[in-house]
């Protein structure tokens, strides 16, 4: 079988194929730009410069323009602090953009799938009926049956209560919203996530926020909920879905006397 080199010298002597080499080599290039613009527009990034890499388990995106570097971050539920390797210094600018949706009580959402299961029961005989459906039949009692304890919620969060009121206290950030987006600045960058309850300089993101950096030092951000210390993933493994951030930072202004 030709190696590489041979393969590669016959394209190089045959003009039309070194011509059909080269118009493949523009295509693959185009492409990848291509893929790159197409993916600044729907995450709504800047233009002038992208950066593409990987932090341990995140995929950072990276877009520079002027005095301003964008990054974007997917926070997953089911950790808690978790880096974004980002430094800022104190008094710098910095401005959050916030999406997605959570739920933390997977079970709950289980309950509600059983529940409904349930309630179709009596109504099998409609399974074969293309104009009728169990849902059509359920009175007041049946909606208030399939309501969420615990909705989905977006970076804002949901509910503010706690099923044991002791739990209060024991979450990321105690007083903010279940499920809601909170960020805090830490002096040290790491790769795992940090398991601590209101840390120094911690704040509440929501859908957005924009502040000076209280302290230099590196972005931390995390879904709310509760943190037991000994067993610390016990009540995050049941949370689902994601948050998407968008951090924008701002230049520290040289200052000349």
């Amino acid at each position: 079988m030709a190696g590489f080199p041979d393969v590669l010298d016959g394209i190089l002597t045959t003009t039309r194929r070194y011509f059909a080499f080269v118009f493949l080599i523009i295509i693959v290039m185009g492409s990848i730009a291509g893929l790159g613009w197409v993916l600044t527009r729907i995450l709504h990034l800047n233009t002038a410069q992208v950066k593409f890499s990987s932090e341990g388990n995140q995929i950072l995106l990276q877009t520079t323009s002027g005095n301003t570097t964008q990054y974007q971050f997917v926070v997953n539920p089911q950790q808690c602090w978790q880096p974004t390797h980002i430094r800022v210094e104190k008094d710098q600018m910095i401005t959050f953009l916030a999406d997605g949706s959570v739920n933390i009580d997977l079970a709950g959402l289980v309950d509600k799938v059983h529940t409904r299961q349930k309630l179709e029961k009596p109504y099998e005989k409609l399974k074969t009926n293309t104009s009728d459906t169990p849902e059509a039949h359920y009175g007041e009692k049946q909606w208030k049956q399939l309501e969420l304890s615990r909705p989905w919620a977006g970076p804002e969060g949901g509910s503010n209560l706690s099923t044991y009121q002791g739990r209060d206290a024991l979450r990321v950030f105690p007083g903010a919203n279940y499920g809601a987006l909170v960020g805090a600045i830490l002096d040290e960058d790491a790769e795992r996530p940090s398991y601590l309850i209101k840390p120094p300089a911690a704040f509440v993101i929501g859908r957005s926020l924009h502040r000076s950096a209280a302290k230099s030092g590196y972005i931390w951000l995390a879904v709310n909920d509760v943190v037991d210390l000994t067993h610390p993933e016990l009540f995050l493994e049941d949370n689902v879905g994601y948050s998407r951030v968008v951090v924008t930072t701002e230049k520290v202004s040289s200052s000349w006397f």
